[in-house]
């Protein structure tokens, strides 16, 4: 089975469970394994998707949200002694 590379808290059981509870494009005659294979393929085509374009995902998906995750604009470049001060940077 094909595994898919994502965040530890997305939980394909309950993904699944809640697309066979409600029907969704008939999820609830189909096998949870061939919902988790097909879940598994949609993500990371758009994972894929996201690689290629990523501007189009920023500005189409949510761009709001993405801007409140990024830190104030610097005025000039920062000056990084080391990766260590870069991951810091990062984490602000």
């Amino acid at each position: 089975m094909q595994q898919l590379k994502t965040h530890p808290n997305l939980d394909l059981d309950l993904i699944v469970e809640r697309l066979q509870a409600d029907g969704v494009l008939n999820c609830d005659r189909i096998p949870p394994q061939a919902i988790k294979q097909a879940l598994i393929h949609w993500f990371n085509s758009i994972v894929e998707s996201m690689n290629e374009e990523p501007d189009w995902w920023i500005r189409n998906q949510c761009p709001k949200q993405f801007e409140n995750h990024l830190p104030e604009p610097l005025d000039h470049e920062p000056d990084f002694q080391d990766e260590s001060e870069l991951k810091e940077f990062a984490t602000l």
